[in-house]
Parts: C-alpha cells; structure tokens; sequence
C-alpha cells in the first residue's frame, strides 16, 4: 500500500463563488490505535544501531487516547526514552510528556501541540507550556522514501523547534518529522542528530477485529 495524501477538505464559501481550502487532516498521519512497532535505521549509519519503537501503553485522558512510546536500541533493546502522545479528531496531534533514560522526565500541561486538527502548508501553532515555547510548522506534502518498501511515500512534514536557541539539545520530539497516512514516521530527525532515522518496518494490528501476535 502507497500511502498518499488525501483529498483535501473543502468547504463551500459564503459567497458562493467556489470551495475554500480547509487544508489536511493531520490526525490520520499519525495513527496510535492498536497494536504497533516501527523499527528504523539512522540514513549514514553513524548510529550503530536500528532503532525499535513500540506502543507499550495507553490510557483515556478527558476522553482522549494517550499512548506511551518507548525507543530502544535494537543491539542491546536497551531504552533510550518514551513519549506520550495523542492523535485524533477533536484534538489533532499532542505530545503530553518525555522521559529520558536515567536522565530528565518532562510532563507538559497544557500539552504540546505538533498539529492542531487540520492545516494549511506553512501553518504554524505555538505552545508555551512548561516554560518553554514550542513552535509546530507544516510545510506541506513531501516525499518520504523509506527502507521498508520500493514505493515512495508522500508525507506531511512537520518542523517542531522547541525555542530554546539550540539545535544540538532539547526534546526528543523536537525536530524534523515525515508522517504517512496509516503508517505514521517514515522519516524523522529528532534535535541532537545529524542523519535522519528512516522506516525499515512496522507492525500494526487490530485486537477488535483480529487475533494479535
């Protein structure tokens, strides 16, 4: 399966005179629901090692699905830090915390808004949360070639810069991010890292409606 970016929603104008573009629902580049794991590979191979992501928990939030992602080296499984994140219709894409390897654990309240439910190329949302200022930029529809399939993906690109003035430290979710429909991070390259890591596989399952491994 390909992945592309769907029909934009379109809204008639008050006037009359023709649709207005509403822009993406970015919600659905970023599933959450189910089972799932993605493995990736640093694109220079300056890592060393494959990086494994998988979904280890979820819990409802004023009715909202917040899921816990934690990200291990592949050589040793060893983790290196988890996330907690949201992605659905009312409330577009939030990361609610981090939480480093024996280091720093960061909860911010409000959340941290990486897309708000639908956007626009070159839209930005800021939130200042925790005392710091996040800054989420879409933009706008790319392709995002991966190591898992022959086919080139397109993706929405989002830029989230965590203002603090320095590209070499800050949040694990700070950085580049290329999302595909149904899949979620073909590519993405967190703050601290010089080389992007790259899809080379993912899982996903339904408990509802099948047996899961």
């Amino acid at each position: 399966m390909t992945p592309t970016i769907a029909l934009a929603s379109l809204v008639l104008a008050c006037t009359g005179t023709g649709p207005i573009y509403n822009g993406v629902q970015t919600y659905e580049y970023f599933p959450i629901e189910g089972e799932r794991t993605w493995r990736y590979a640093m694109e220079d191979d300056s890592a060393g090692y494959l990086l494994e992501v998988e979904k280890v928990d979820s819990r409802s939030e004023n009715g909202t699905e917040v899921v816990t992602l934690e990200y291990r080296r592949s050589d040793t499984m060893d983790l290196l830090y988890s996330t907690t994140w949201s992605s659905d219709a009312a409330g577009g894409i939030r990361v609610y915390s981090y939480e480093m390897q024996g280091g720093e654990s960061v909860t911010y309240s409000p959340p941290v808004e990486f897309a708000e439910y639908t956007m626009r190329p070159g839209d930005e949302v800021v939130t200042e949360t925790g005392g710091m200022t996040f800054t989420s930029t879409y933009v706008g529809v790319e392709n995002c070639p991966n190591l898992w399939v022959s086919d080139v993906w397109e993706c929405l690109h989002f830029s989230i810069d965590d203002g603090d003035g320095d590209d070499m430290v800050g949040a694990p979710f700070a950085g580049d991010w290329w999302i595909a429909g149904s899949w979620g991070p073909s590519i993405f390259q967190p703050t601290g890292w010089t080389s992007p890591w790259v899809l080379t596989n993912a899982y996903y399952c339904d408990p509802g409606v099948q047996e899961c491994d």
